[in-house]
């Protein structure tokens, strides 16, 4: 009954780059608009508890600033962040990065996105392709600046 209300977007890319260098890139907010297509800026620290403000354009739209919470930091393997809507149990939205070390030069990065709430329903199709679409071309960003 609960899967009604649960929706995921799961992408992973193998990165010929020690699993330091991508952690380095992807935990380098600053350098987000020489590089990243879909999160053109980021604001705020790679520390948990934190706030980030967030800028989103995706290819050929309007670009939007979301405020999400940083929840989880363990270099280099994971960063999580969450954003919440205001009135509780809308639409949650949890942001993943993880890396794993496949071997000394090579790592494999899972880019994910779970959302909860009553307007995933609504919202489901719509969130499943534009996410995979936006996150599939930065993990492809990411992997040409971590291998050049």
């Amino acid at each position: 009954m609960f899967e009604r209300f649960i929706c995921s977007v799961d992408t992973k890319i193998e990165i010929h780059t020690p699993i330091e260098r991508v952690w380095e890139i992807l935990t380098d907010f600053d350098s987000y608009p020489d590089w990243n297509p879909f999160i053109r800026r980021i604001e705020g620290e790679v520390k948990e508890g934190t706030r980030l403000e967030i800028f989103l354009q995706p290819a050929s739209k309007k670009g939007k600033t979301c405020r999400q919470k940083v929840n989880k930091v363990v270099p280099p393997t994971e960063l999580l962040w969450i954003k919440r809507m205001i009135i509780p149990g809308l639409l949650t939205r949890e942001h993943i990065f993880s890396l794993e070390r496949l071997s000394q030069i090579s790592t494999l990065l899972v880019h994910r996105e779970h959302y909860f709430g009553i307007l995933i329903p609504f919202l489901r199709q719509s969130l499943q392709k534009k996410t995979q679409q936006n996150f599939e071309m930065m993990n492809s960003a990411l992997m040409k600046r971590a291998e050049h």
